[in-house]
């Protein structure tokens, strides 16, 4: 079941996207609880956070950001993570599916976009099978503090028409 997060799901929220499987391909480094509390603050404030629950427990958690002035028709996703006790068992493509139902149904959504590590083919692969299409690399653009490279950042479209 997809809704919209609470405050109540923050150490939820903080465990799924800390998870040593999930954060490397999000885009901010590993921390502890308190720590993430601004972090968290700041992406509530700019987006819509919203949360899947299996058996009444919070399993994955993504945001959408909506543009502005000539950008208001598309809606960016961010942070797509599941909880990896749950990865293997559909949850990211019902919640994905879920929550692209409800974007076609806001008003004047006509794009919906979002990014992706290069080295993360099976995030890659998994959007495309959404229909979302590659647009472009932003090369060199994400960088781990474990890493001495830089990574090229996939840029993906869909559009709703």
């Amino acid at each position: 079941m997809i809704r919209e997060a609470t405050e109540a799901d923050f150490e939820r929220i903080h465990s799924i996207v800390m998870a040593p499987e999930t954060n490397p391909f999000l885009s901010f480094e590993p921390m502890d609880l308190e720590a993430f509390r601004p972090l968290f603050a700041e992406i509530t404030a700019q987006s819509r956070v919203w949360v899947w629950e299996e058996e009444g427990d919070v399993v994955g958690v993504v945001r959408t950001c909506r543009g502005v002035r000539r950008t208001a028709h598309v809606i960016y996703l961010g942070t797509l993570a599941v909880d990896p006790a749950w990865s293997g068992r559909g949850i990211g493509r019902r919640f994905m599916n879920e929550l692209l139902m409800r974007i076609r149904t806001w008003d004047g959504i006509r794009r919906v976009e979002l990014s992706a590590e290069a080295d993360n083919p099976r995030a890659l692969s998994f959007y495309e099978s959404l229909g979302f299409q590659r647009e472009g690399v932003m090369r060199g653009w994400f960088r781990r503090a474990s890493d001495d490279v830089d990574i090229d950042e996939v840029m993906m479209g869909l559009l709703l028409y």
